[in-house]
């Protein structure tokens, strides 16, 4: 049997990433294996958060293989691997001496190997001079193959828990102009370092079954590059990959992000308010217009002005493709205020007729566009007059839009008539 160190470089050929939203990645890995290879190999230093039921093996007749899951590095373990061997122990009041080891459990037992003294569960200090390889954290695979007379290119691959992306956006609007970067963030907490590698983000949801890990270690460091890089972006049947064009190294505990998309849209700015709304949302559209599309994340707004950036809002994006229309709610316009009113509600035959009433005063410095979005509640409605733009109709929402002058006070008014349902006989 050889033993491979799962990461001697100097056998490794490529490794590829591809990270998925869900907290897990795809890692393939392509060795070369030197002629005249055993029947049996055994591959040790696994990544620790590796899940064994994934592991494919292609480039070679694998007859059979076995996992090993680390049972970490202890007391117990160690006893375990060194069975048969020499360890050290001391006596109360005596020099230290090498006894060897003949159980460790359910008891311990030593013998002198001068005078072929046993005991068993003996008072003193049990020490040993190395951790033997057989104990680690990481998992161990052994496999059966089919002995070769050629180097061979192997691929391994298998699934990796903790290693996981998100993007992130900001977006500064300035005179009509939204200005929109991302960022891709990439956050290994998966106890190894991943060096020069070839790295893939996947956007989509994907649905994996897992078990119960123990606690991830918290993310200790940040690294980023300041360039935008040509990130490129394909779909993968539901799924949509973003390929980093560049070797990217990972290392645990810590979050890289690496810029990969920066485009720019003409933006429109208004404000949304219902019947319970004392101020209304303040609003952005844009629709995006770059080759790349945003998977969703976080992004941030600030307003420019003369050099200098005000935080705006923060709202979550969905995905989205080339010539999408986004809204994001920025947050609340105090400077905004609204008001509402059924003034009359009366009998028109059989039917209800309701008279509304919307009062928006305005104090910003600028013309301000309000759409008011009111619900309603009757299953057959009817429009019967309004004093506003009629942007849209449904079975329950009823929209219009004004346009409410600096200190200007805007009186909206609308009657709708709610029609009884006739039963049948």
């Amino acid at each position: 049997m050889i033993t491979i160190n799962y990461w001697n470089e100097s056998q490794r050929k490529s490794m590829n990433l591809i990270v998925y939203e869900n907290n897990f990645a795809l890692i393939q890995e392509k060795r070369e294996w030197s002629a005249g290879t055993p029947e049996w190999i055994m591959l040790s230093n696994l990544p620790q958060t590796m899940d064994a039921s994934s592991l494919r093996i292609t480039g070679i007749h694998l007859k059979e293989w076995r996992f090993r899951q680390s049972e970490g590095i202890t007391q117990e373990s160690i006893l375990r691997a060194l069975s048969g061997d020499q360890i050290l122990f001391k006596q109360i009041g005596e020099e230290q001496k090498s006894f060897k080891l003949i159980a460790s459990s359910p008891d311990i037992i030593i013998e002198d190997p001068d005078t072929k003294q046993v005991l068993l569960n003996p008072s003193g200090q049990l020490s040993v001079e190395r951790v033997p390889e057989a104990v680690s954290e990481a998992p161990v695979v052994t496999l059966r193959v089919e002995p070769t007379s050629h180097a061979t290119d192997v691929t391994l691959s298998y699934l990796l828990d903790h290693l996981s992306w998100s993007a992130v956006y900001s977006g500064v609007l300035e005179n009509g102009i939204l200005q929109i970067k991302g960022t891709l963030q990439f956050i290994n907490r998966t106890g190894q370092n991943f060096t020069e590698v070839s790295l893939q983000a996947m956007a989509g949801e994907t649905n994996r079954i897992v078990s119960n890990k123990s606690n991830e270690p918290s993310v200790m460091m940040l690294k980023e590059s300041s360039e935008y890089s040509e990130v490129t972006e394909e779909g993968e049947g539901d799924l949509h990959l973003y390929t980093i064009p560049f070797l990217v190294s990972l290392p645990d505990r810590q979050s890289t992000m690496i810029p990969f998309v920066q485009t720019e849209a003409a933006y429109r700015l208004f404000y949304a308010v219902t019947s319970i709304d004392d101020h209304p949302s303040t609003v952005v559209e844009w629709t995006h217009m770059s080759e790349i599309p945003l998977s969703k994340g976080k992004i941030t707004f600030y307003y420019g002005s003369n050099g200098r950036e005000y935080f705006a809002g923060e709202e979550m994006l969905s995905f989205t493709p080339k010539g999408k229309e986004v809204q994001s709610v920025l947050g609340k316009a105090v400077d905004i205020d609204s008001e509402h009113e059924v003034i009359r509600s009366y009998l028109s035959g059989e039917d209800t007729v309701e008279d509304h009433v919307y009062k928006i005063t305005s104090r910003k410095e600028s013309p301000a566009e309000v759409i008011i979005s009111h619900a309603i509640y009757g299953r057959m409605w009817e429009l019967v007059d309004a004093s506003a733009d009629i942007l849209l109709k449904t079975a329950n929402e009823l929209q219009l839009s004004t346009t409410v002058q600096p200190g200007e006070t805007k009186i909206v008014t609308f009657s709708i008539k709610i029609i009884k349902q006739k039963r049948r006989s």
